[in-house]
C-alpha cells in the first residue's frame, strides 16, 4: 500500500532489509506479496512460502491472477517506477544471499511465461531492477580489484565473476521479451538491452544478441519500427562500438534504407535522420547507400521527408569523394532531363 503514497521506495526497502535480519520468513512472504500484487493479484495465497514459490507452475500462477479482480494500478508509471527503486534497493543490500535471488529468479521466470500480460511486464520491470543493481556493482568492483591484492582481490574477483554469470544466464528474459505480443512489454524490454549494452558492451555488443535487435526493424507497429532505427543509428554512429560492427552495419543499412519508404511517415524520417547521423560521425558505414534513390525523396509531398533527405546527400557530398560526387552529379542531371520528372 505504502508503494502508492508519496512515501519514498528506498525507505520502505530499509525498512524491509531490517525486518528481514529480524526473522526473515516474514520478510520474505512480504516480499513475494510485493511481487505479485505488482501483477494485479489483489489477494495473494495465504500459503505463499518460498517452498510454495519453488514449486510453481505457470498454470497456477496464471490461475491465481484469473480468480483476482483486476487492480488498474498496476498499470500506473508512476507505481511501476516505485516498485523499481524499491526492488532494486533491496537486491543491492541482498546481493551475497543467492538463495534468495535464485528463489526470485524462478519466480520471474514463471512471470515472465505467464499467459498475463501485466505479469509479464511485471517481470520485465522486476529483471531490470536486478540486473541494473548488479551492473552497478559490477562497475564499483572493478574500480576497486584495482586498489586491493591479496585475499581481498580473490573475493572481489569471485563475486565479479557470480555477477557477470548471473547477468548472461538471466538477459534472456529481456531477449525472449523482444518478441512479446504486447507492445508495452517489447517497448520495456528494448530499453533494457540499452542499458545492458551501456554496463556491458564486452558481452552483449555480439552479433547473438544484436540479432535480436535487428529483427525489431521489422516489427508491426511504428513505435518498435522508431525505437530500433534510433538504436541502429547510435550504435553505428557509436565510436566505442562501430569498429566491432561490420557485420551488423552491413544488416541494418540496406535495412533503413528501406525504411525512407515506409508508410509510416514518422518512420520515414526517422530513418532518413538515421543514416545522416551515421553517414556524419561513421562514413565508412554506408558507403553503399544509394544516393540517386535518396535524391527521388527529395521531391517527396511531405516537406519534412523532403528536408531530411536534401539534409541527407548534402551530408553525404562532405563525406565522400570527388569522383563519387560528379558521378552523382553526373547521374542527378540524367535523371532530371528524363521525361520522369
Amino acid at each position: 500500500q505504502h508503494l502508492r503514497t508519496l512515501y519514498p521506495p528506498e525507505r520502505l526497502a530499509y525498512n524491509w532489509v531490517q525486518k528481514y535480519k529480524v526473522n526473515k520468513r516474514i520478510a520474505i512472504k512480504s516480499l513475494l506479496e510485493v511481487i505479485l500484487r505488482s501483477t494485479g493479484i489483489h489477494d495473494p495465497p495465504l500459503t505463499i512460502t518460498p517452498r510454495n514459490v519453488k514449486n510453481l507452475t505457470i498454470d497456477m500462477f496464471d490461475d491465481w491472477i484469473k480468480k483476482s479482480v483486476f487492480q488498474p494500478y498496476v498499470r500506473n508509471e508512476d507505481y511501476q517506477q516505485k516498485i523499481y527503486v524499491f526492488f532494486g534497493s533491496i537486491i543491492r543490500n541482498m546481493m551475497s544471499d543467492f538463495q534468495l535471488l535464485q528463489m526470485l529468479q524462478g519466480l520471474l521466470q514463471v512471470m515472465h511465461n505467464s499467459h498475463d500480460m501485466s505479469a509479464r511486464f511485471s517481470a520485465v520491470i522486476f529483471e531490470t531492477s536486478i540486473l541494473d543493481a548488479f551492473s552497478t556493482r559490477l562497475v564499483e568492483l572493478k574500480r576497486k580489484m584495482g586498489l586491493v591484492t591479496g585475499k581481498s582481490l580473490k573475493r572481489m574477483q569471485q563475486q565479479h565473476n557470480t555477477i557477470d554469470e548471473y547477468i548472461r544466464e538471466n538477459s534472456n528474459i529481456i531477449l525472449h521479451s523482444f518478441r512479446d505480443v504486447r507492445l508495452l512489454v517489447r517497448k520495456c524490454a528494448f530499453h533494457i538491452f540499452k542499458l545492458l549494452l551501456h554496463y556491458f558492451p564486452s558481452v552483449f555488443v555480439h552479433d547473438f544478441y544484436l540479432r535480436a535487435t535487428f529483427w525489431q526493424l521489422f516489427d508491426s507497429t511504428p513505435t518498435m519500427r522508431i525505437l530500433a532505427i534510433q538504436f541502429c543509428s547510435s550504435m553505428l554512429a557509436s565510436s566505442r562500438f562501430n569498429t566491432r560492427l561490420d557485420l551488423y552495419s552491413r544488416k541494418c543499412i540496406p535495412e533503413l534504407c528501406k525504411l525512407t519508404r515506409d508508410e509510416s511517415l514518422k518512420v520515414t524520417v526517422e530513418a532518413i535522420k538515421a543514416l545522416k547521423l551515421i553517414t556524419s560521425c561513421s562514413p565508412r558505414m554506408v558507403s553503399n547507400i544509394n544516393l540517386e534513390s535518396t535524391f527521388l525523396l527529395v521531391f517527396c509531398n511531405q516537406p519534412t521527408v523532403a528536408t531530411e533527405a536534401a539534409w541527407l546527400i548534402c551530408e553525404s557530398f562532405m563525406k565522400t569523394s570527388e569522383g563519387d560526387t560528379v558521378m552523382f552529379l553526373s547521374a542527378v542531371i540524367k535523371f532530371l532531363r528524363s521525361s520522369e520528372v
